[in-house]
């Protein structure tokens, strides 16, 4: 029974967190006009969330850092 509820908590945020990486691609889609590549790069950040010990929003902020000042909101 409790590994069913870990399981099912896992997998509750995993859902979360793919939710938040699309709403946020469209977002940026609808506000910059972004292109391709740079989507791929968002697309990339969230596949990659956790994995070096980085959050998603670690990640996000690092490569938009990396595309210039008219992309970073900080």
């Amino acid at each position: 029974m409790i590994v069913v509820a870990a399981v099912a908590g896992f997998l509750v945020i995993v859902v979360v967190m793919i939710a938040m990486g699309v709403a946020r691609i469209v977002m940026a889609i609808e506000m910059n006009e972004m292109g391709v590549a740079r989507i791929m790069v968002l697309i990339g950040g969230i596949t990659t969330a956790g994995r070096r010990g980085k959050g998603l929003r670690a990640q996000w902020q690092k490569r938009i850092h990396a595309w210039g000042w008219e992309l970073c909101r900080d």
